[in-house]
């Protein structure tokens, strides 16, 4: 029993620490708006929501694709 405690334990921290790369809605803004500023002819209201989603999700791996306008994945 202490054994399946333990390994649910293992499993549900291992779950939380992968989830962890993203940034907070701040930072995710602060990034997505130095974006726009050097790439504002490819940057639409819905652009930049898709880059702050995207860097909450996945901080610094996410990626911009080379497309106007502008879109975003996740390494």
């Amino acid at each position: 029993m202490v054994l399946g405690w333990f390994a649910m334990a293992v499993a549900g921290t291992m779950a939380v620490a992968s989830c962890g790369s993203g940034k907070s809605e701040a930072s995710a803004t602060e990034a997505c708006d130095k974006q726009r500023k050097a790439q504002s002819q490819c940057f639409s209201d819905a652009v930049f929501a898709d880059c702050v989603s995207c860097q909450e999700q996945c901080g610094n791996n996410c990626l911009q694709n080379e497309t106007c306008p502008l879109t975003f994945h996740c390494r």
